[in-house]
């Protein structure tokens, strides 16, 4: 890596870290001339950049040495802490339970230790913000619950909602223990557009077993599978993590080394006929899914790739050594191919505090050796802003997009036409191979129609004069309409764009009942890997008049209407985002650059009839 390119990724990550060079010098233990050479494509010292990685958990060790693609990076904990405070609460504990029988199955969420990140559970203001949100019912239900005294008195409250009943427990101990939620199935008759729980997603990448999306911060998140007496009890399982509905798949598929390089284990009793499985802090926005038998899904040319950090113990001079035994060379062999001393090799062999140079010599000759082995220091624990939140999950998923726009027109009908736009999808690391997107069609909650996926259209690649896409239909699971994208490996890198269009017949039906007296109509869009910029346009029929507009951003949970207490737009997005009424045309824009997976940007209107 050249010492300029390193310059700039030490000066940005100060920057955007909001400290001055002498700042950065009192955490680092070093001189602010130290800074500043590093910054000006000075050679710094080991000692340094590791440094940097403790106080700086924005960058990684292949930022700073080596010249390679980088593999994904680990789960970070600065990343979810950033995630827990714009939600403003998270939990101890998230349960799924799937009851597999031999007509079907059920599931059932628990949620316990619910606490908030600021404000006590007593605070009837702080409670009713966290009931409404950690509520996972129908829209209209979720806007009726209220933080009641009674409540802290009778230690809970029940609501029926369609199929489910919901459970909220106050225990005596409210503020240290925590509110704790139960949702519970009650029969196969589950309201338009909801599924049974832990249902496999079309992206799931397995064929048989459990699934489910981290929508929110959680400490530890479980899954239990009991198997009916009459249902035959697999004899494997494995646990695997993806990215969201609409899949964007790069060279890696299964994230789970990466999120979780100490393993996931699946605790199996046959006696009991369970299968279990537990994950520390699951990154929000991606899905885990515990899948069993013989029926996983084959990814063809995607090896499952072990997470790169070297075992406990293993320091950069032990590295080196092996790395450089393996090759079947002496010391002095290695100081030839560096163009050095044998004494300094020595020197490094034996822990010496050498300079960047020296490591980036060593990356470049000895292929077994890794950045993270030369730079063996765990991500930070913070400070991380969205950017720094952004930038990890681009490189974790391993694709990022220019822009993402979707634009709604709605007719007098009240159907819904949807154009998305992807422009400039890329891969972030090199590759040799094909990366794939795929996208199937969804029910929309409360909706008996579900939505249409259309057309994929013929896509325009950069720099190409075809767009050498390739699309496919690859699966119908439950009655679902999948496409696979394939973008070829010459436009992977370059970026390419394309688009699709959505249906859904009566999705704004100016004829609906509706007993409450304000009628609030809505869209949103939802990224689902990085993308620097995101648009969302409504266009409302001719004859249509619109009260209050309201643009926010929230949790992914179903919402009908405004929700303030969910609203993350100031915490996410304190430089503001920018947004559009134009009434005269009719028309609702929100624009918002390095929007964060998992959440829902979405804009409310008033519709005041014709």
């Amino acid at each position: 890596m050249p010492g300029d390119e390193l310059a700039t990724r030490l000066r940005a990550a100060r920057e955007r870290a909001g400290l001055g060079v002498r700042e950065l010098a009192s955490l680092l233990g070093v001189s602010p001339a130290t800074i500043s050479q590093a910054e000006a494509g000075g050679d710094p010292r080991r000692s340094t950049l590791l440094r940097y990685l403790e106080v700086l958990p924005s960058l990684r060790p292949s930022d700073l040495v080596g010249a390679g693609a980088p593999s994904p990076p680990l789960h970070s904990p600065a990343a979810w802490q950033l995630v827990r405070d714009v939600h403003g609460w998270s939990a101890q504990r998230f349960v799924l339970t799937v009851e597999v029988g031999p007509d079907g199955r059920r599931g059932h969420l628990r949620l316990v230790g619910a606490r908030p990140t600021q404000g006590s559970l007593t605070d009837d203001v702080v409670r009713q913000r966290l009931l409404r949100t950690l509520f996972r019912g129908s829209p209209h239900l979720r806007t009726e619950i209220a933080a009641e005294p009674g409540d802290l008195k009778a230690r809970s409250r029940r609501l029926d909602d369609h199929g489910f009943r919901h459970e909220l427990r106050f225990p005596r101990e409210l503020q240290s223990q925590g509110i704790e939620y139960r949702r519970q199935q009650l029969g196969d008759d589950l309201p338009p557009g909801y599924s049974t729980p832990g249902s496999l997603v079309v992206s799931a990448l397995m064929a048989e077993g459990a699934s489910l999306a981290i929508d929110f911060p959680v400490e530890s998140f479980e899954v239990v599978v009991e198997f009916a007496a009459d249902v035959p009890f697999p004899e494997h399982a494995r646990v695997r993590a993806w990215s969201d509905l609409q899949a964007a798949q790069a060279e890696v598929s299964d994230l789970l080394p990466f999120l979780h390089p100490e393993g996931v284990k699946v605790r199996r009793s046959a006696a009991k006929r369970r299968l279990s499985m537990v994950v520390e802090r699951p990154p929000c926005g991606l899905y885990y899914g515990l899948g069993w038998g013989g029926g996983d899904v084959a990814e063809s040319g995607v090896p499952t790739v072990v997470g790169p950090w070297p075992e406990e113990g293993v320091d950069a001079a032990q590295a080196v050594q092996a790395a450089r035994e393996d090759q079947g060379w002496s010391r002095r062999e290695l100081a030839r191919k560096l163009d050095v001393s044998p004494v300094t090799v020595t020197r490094l062999e034996e822990g010496t505090d050498v300079r960047r140079s020296i490591l980036d010599g060593c990356l470049e000759v000895l292929p077994r050796l890794q950045p993270e082995q030369l730079l063996p220091v765990r991500p930070g624990e913070g400070p991380f802003n969205r950017l720094d939140a952004w930038e990890h999950q681009r490189d974790l998923l391993g694709i990022e997009s220019e822009l993402e726009r979707k634009t709604l027109v709605i007719t007098a009908a009240g159907d819904a036409h949807a154009l998305c736009e992807s422009l400039g999808v890329r891969r972030v690391r090199p590759g040799g191979s094909p990366f794939r997107i795929r996208y199937g069609s969804a029910r929309a909650a409360s909706k008996r129609l579900p939505t249409v996926l259309k057309t994929v259209e013929d896509a325009v690649a950069r720099q190409a004069d075809e767009s050498g896409l390739r699309v496919r239909i690859i699966a119908r699971p439950q009655g679902r309409l999948v496409h696979e994208i394939t973008v070829p490996p010459e436009l992977a890198a370059v970026g390419a764009s394309y688009t699709r269009r959505l249906f859904t017949p009566g999705f704004f039906d100016p004829d609906a009942s509706d007993d409450r007296p304000t009628r609030w109509d809505g869209a949103a869009i939802v990224p689902t890997f990085a993308v620097q910029r995101l648009e969302l346009v409504v266009q409302l029929p001719p004859g249509v008049r619109f009260g209050d507009v309201v643009f926010g951003v929230h949790p992914r949970i179903l919402i009908d209407g405004p929700f303030a207490e969910g609203d993350v737009s100031e915490r996410l997005h304190p430089e503001g985002m920018r947004v559009v009424e134009d009434r005269k045309e009719r028309m609702l824009r929100l624009e918002v650059k390095h929007p964060l997976v998992g959440f829902l940007y979405d804009v409310f209107w008033e519709t005041q009839g014709t």
